[in-house]
This record gives C-alpha cells, structure tokens and sequence, in this order.
C-alpha cells in the first residue's frame, strides 16, 4: 500500500526546522472516523504460536546483538546468573526490587554464589546503581516482532538500572513472549500508564559522519536476556 504525499510548501533554512517539517509532512495523524482501525502489516507474521515467536525473537535478537539464554526452569536461572557474572568479573551487581527476585532470593543467592560480589537490592540510589557493572532487571513482555524489552519504568531505579550501567542482564518468561507491541499495549493491565513504558531494543550504538557504528556511547554495550520456560 502506497501513500500520496503533499509536495512541502516550503523549504526551511534552520535544519533543524526542515526536520520537523518533512516529520510533520509525512506523518499525520489518521481519521479514524475515516479510515477505521488500523495496524502495522509485517512481512512476517508469526501469530500466537509460541515456537514460532520464540524462533522470530531469537532472530531478532541475534540481528540487534541481544545475548539471549533459554533456561528450562526457574531453578536454573539463579545458577546461570551467577556463572555470568563470575565469568565477566562483576564485582558490583544491582538488582530490581520486584516480586519475582524477593521470591528466587536472588540478592542473597548471587551474593552467596560469586566470591566478593556485592549485590545491590532495593533501596540502592542512582549513584550506586551507575558504579554497578551489572543491573539486572525483570521486563513486562518480549516483543518477538521487534525483539524488544519492554520494561515498567514507574521506579526510577528501573530506568537507571537499564540505562546506566555497562551491562544490562533482564529476566522474563517464555509466556512473556508477544508478536507485537500493538498487541502488548491492547492487552497490557489497566494499571500500566504509557509515559512509564520504557522499550530496550539493544545495546545503545550510534554512528558517526564515517558511518562507524559504536556500540554503549549513551548505555549499556551489553544487553543479555535470561528466558525461562515454566
């Protein structure tokens, strides 16, 4: 499906201006009353089947260099974890304060399993969190179409935990696994405000005028997911 586009009225000298104009030329907003509901079509589209958004995932996952780590159970997670961090030399680990972590025991299994760890738990401030060398964090759901993250940000101690340290391991359920965002956000609780979405599709990178992509300029240079089958 093609769209016809207006030819712009006029050119801007401000670059910046000129950016904002052709955004607002080429992106306006629909008329429902017109055009109905509409969606995203994507070249691929794996329904609800779980296998095959698991197989679409991975895929994504392996083109945005997200390291993802299927696990059979929950009793296997803590373990896994800990080999990871020892193996990367942690020496400061934060984690998320959240149900899932308080009920694995994961502050004190991590400390208890990786000699001179020091495992930051609920309460730690922003400055603490930015010294760690992993934040470790839960996520709402997995876009499979996009392979994205999707995480509650309504404690600021989960954005920095996602933002400011070098490593950013996340924890999830298979089940957690959605073919797109539209259908995330359709399905998401009624108690999940939209400013407090955050959307992690990778490791930060940009490029320079050389076209020289840098991966962790502004973030994390590592982004890992623990999925576990239950």
């Amino acid at each position: 499906m093609t769209r016809e586009q207006k030819p712009r009225q006029r050119r801007s000298d401000d670059p910046r201006e000129e950016i904002l104009e052709r955004l607002a030329t080429a992106y306006k907003a629909a008329d429902e009353a017109t055009v109905g509901r509409t969606r995203i079509a994507y070249a691929t589209e794996p329904g609800s089947d779980p296998e095959a958004l698991l197989a679409l995932a991975r895929e994504r996952f392996e083109n945005q260099e997200v390291g993802y780590h299927i696990l059979p159970g929950w009793d296997s997670l803590l373990d896994t974890l800990a080999n990871h961090l020892y193996s990367r030399q942690a020496r400061r680990v934060a984690v998320q304060s959240c149900e899932l972590f308080d009920r694995l025991g994961l502050v004190q299994a991590l400390a208890g399993r990786v000699p001179d760890l020091c495992v930051l738990g609920p309460g730690a401030g922003l400055d603490e969190i930015a010294a760690a060398d992993v934040g470790i964090t839960t996520c709402e759901a997995v876009i499979a179409q996009t392979g994205t993250l999707v995480l509650n940000g309504i404690e600021r101690s989960t954005l920095g935990l996602s933002l400011l340290g070098g490593v950013h391991f996340c924890v999830a359920a298979v089940r957690q696994l959605v073919p797109d965002l539209e259908g995330w956000l359709s399905g998401r609780p009624a108690w999940f405000p939209d400013e407090a979405c955050i959307l992690v599709s990778g490791p930060s990178r940009t490029a320079d005028i050389e076209k020289t992509v840098v991966i962790g300029v502004h973030g994390p240079w590592k982004v890992s997911l623990f999925l576990v089958k239950e």
